[in-house]
C-alpha cells in the first residue's frame, strides 16, 4: 500500500474512533419530574435498566406486584414489596436510601406509584423500569 491510500484510510479511522466514543457516552434515556427542586419521579428505559444491572454498581430490583404474582414469576434477585404494603417502615427491606433501586410491576402502573412513594419516603436514586414483560423483551442477547 502506498502513502496515498493512508491519506484516505486515516481520516476515516479517526472519525470512526470519535463516533464510537461519542455513542458510548450517550446519556441515559430517563424521564425525571421534580417539585420544588427535588426529584419526585424517574423512569428509565429497559435498555438502560439492563445496563444498570450489568454495571458494577450495586442495584436492587423491587417487584411491587402481589406476593402471588411474585411467586409465579419475577426477575432474578428481586425483592418483593407489594404496592399495597408499601409504607416508610416496609420500604426498609430495600436497604439504604441512597442505593440505586429499579422498580417494576406487571404493566407499569404500580411501579410508577411505588417509585413516587419511595422518593416521598426519602429514597434518592429510584427508577421506574415499568412492566416486567416489556423489560424482559429488551434484555440484551
Amino acid at each position: 500500500m502506498d502513502m496515498s491510500h493512508w491519506l484516505y484510510i486515516l481520516p476515516v479511522a479517526i472519525v470512526l474512533f470519535f463516533v464510537i466514543g461519542w455513542m458510548e457516552q450517550q446519556p441515559l434515556k430517563t424521564k425525571e419530574k421534580q417539585k420544588d427542586g427535588k426529584v419526585v419521579y424517574r423512569s428509565l428505559s429497559p435498555e438502560d435498566g439492563w445496563a444498570f444491572l450489568h454495571d458494577s454498581r450495586s442495584v436492587t430490583l423491587a417487584d411491587v406486584r402481589t406476593a402471588d404474582e411474585f411467586a409465579e414469576s419475577h426477575l432474578p434477585g428481586s425483592v418483593n414489596l407489594p404496592i399495597a404494603e408499601l409504607n416508610p417502615s416496609s420500604s426498609s427491606k430495600l436497604g439504604k436510601r441512597n442505593k440505586t433501586i429499579l422498580v417494576y410491576c406487571q404493566s407499569g402502573t404500580r411501579s410508577k406509584q411505588a417509585t413516587k412513594a419511595l422518593y416521598a419516603y426519602g429514597f434518592t436514586d429510584v427508577y421506574d423500569i415499568g412492566g416486567m414483560a416489556v423489560f424482559y423483551k429488551h434484555k440484551p442477547e
